[in-house]
């Protein structure tokens, strides 16, 4: 199963019972934060889960794997997530905390 921003949604009006535009509303603010965040160039650590973090890729070369022309790859930014420990244990089958 998924875990989608709509299926969030349903969790919330279930849970704690907020009508289905709050629970939307909600989980668009949440996400955009964090976006907002990372285009900042800030990490974002969510206790007991993980660190999403910006991670600086220099210029370097390339080829087209078709053609095998050289192409060079831009400089960028990207995202990057680190789970936490009790995150790492529970997908290798450790259970919980």
């Amino acid at each position: 199963m998924a875990l989608t921003k709509d299926t969030l949604a349903q969790l919330l009006v279930k849970q704690i019972g907020l009508n289905g535009r709050e629970a939307r509303e909600m989980i668009e603010r949440f996400y955009g934060e964090i976006a907002a965040t990372l285009e900042a160039g800030e990490s974002v650590e969510l206790a007991d889960f993980g660190e999403f973090a910006v991670r600086e890729k220099t210029q370097r070369a390339g080829r087209k794997p078709k053609s095998g022309a050289a192409n060079a790859h831009r400089a960028q930014r990207i995202a990057e997530f680190h789970p936490s420990g009790k995150v790492s244990k529970a997908k290798a089958g450790e259970g919980p905390g």
